[in-house]
């Protein structure tokens, strides 16, 4: 009986060696690494540029009384400019400042009827905005990590310059003036890459009562513009 149990004893000693030998031959698989999910930023400077259409609404008085005309000086007008800004980001949400400086390219030309010593003739007015500048704020919303939709506004700057180009008896005479005015805005960017962002842009841009020449009392001067811009980030 003794030996029967030393013998039992010995075999399952055996078995055991056996498995543990077998078990370190087999192969050893290597943890596999989770993959690293990168958020995507929207924070940070950012430059580019933008460019669009200018649609103009300026329709001032022209004389007084009975022989006034208003003139219609509304004038649609290719613009390009640039832009510069920062955005801080606080989960879905950005907020930051933005400033940007634009050429108009802004000018309409009309005939009106005048009245001079000579008697009643025709003089060609001009009006013309050579650029636009403006700063403010913009705060926007996230759907999902590419896609921005922000809206802001702030205070806008032009030069604007009315004429008096031809009138028979009159040498012809103008007037130059700085505005400052408010803008509003609304857009959507993609981010296309982590650099660089797609979007489109629409502005508002009010300048208040505006002095275009001589003879011709203010009248508010606004803009709608529409814009494609791009923007690399810093």
């Amino acid at each position: 009986m003794k030996w029967f149990k030393a013998g039992g004893l010995a075999l399952i000693l055996l078995a055991v060696g056996v498995a543990a030998t077998w078990a370190a031959d087999l192969p050893v698989r290597k943890a596999q690494a989770v993959p690293q999910v990168v958020q995507e930023s929207w924070a940070g400077m950012y430059f580019g540029i933008h460019g669009g259409m200018n649609l103009g609404a300026f329709n001032p008085i022209f004389g007084s009384g009975e022989d006034a005309t208003r003139v219609n000086f509304d004038d649609n007008s290719a613009i390009v400019g640039g832009h510069i800004g920062y955005y801080g980001q606080l989960g879905g949400f950005v907020i930051g400042p933005e400033i940007g400086i634009q050429y108009m390219g802004f000018k309409a030309k009309k005939e009106v009827p005048a009245v001079v010593d000579d008697g009643p003739t025709v003089a060609t007015l001009q009006q013309k905005v050579d650029w636009m500048a403006y700063a403010g704020a913009n705060v926007g919303v996230l759907f999902g990590e590419y896609i921005l939709a922000s809206v802001g506004g702030g205070v806008a700057w032009a030069h604007q310059k009315g004429e008096v180009v031809d009138v028979t008896a009159l040498s012809p005479f103008n007037t130059t003036a700085s505005l400052t005015g408010w803008y509003v805005r609304a857009g959507l960017e993609y981010k296309l890459s982590q650099r660089v962002r797609l979007g489109v842009d629409y502005k508002h841009v009010d300048f208040g009562d505006v002095q275009p020449v001589l003879g011709i009392d203010p009248k508010n001067m606004r803009f709608d513009q529409i814009t494609g811009r791009i923007s690399f980030s810093l």
